[in-house]
């Protein structure tokens, strides 16, 4: 397990901080967020994730 923040974590932190609602926003990634970020973005209402690239990493599907 990884224990740096991701950048999708840090997404929402921030936009939580500065009062900035995710319900119903976009993102946008060079690649597909690992799945605890996956998760983490559906429950923070994020209804479009666009990525460049499948995140291949087997340990986190």
């Amino acid at each position: 397990m990884c224990r740096a923040v991701h950048a999708e974590q840090n997404l929402i932190a921030q936009a939580s901080n500065r009062g900035i609602k995710s319900n119903g926003a976009t993102v946008y990634s060079t690649t597909f967020p690992c799945i605890i970020c996956a998760k983490l973005l559906v429950n923070s209402g994020i209804k479009k994730i666009y990525y460049e690239e499948f995140y291949d990493d087997e340990l986190t599907m």
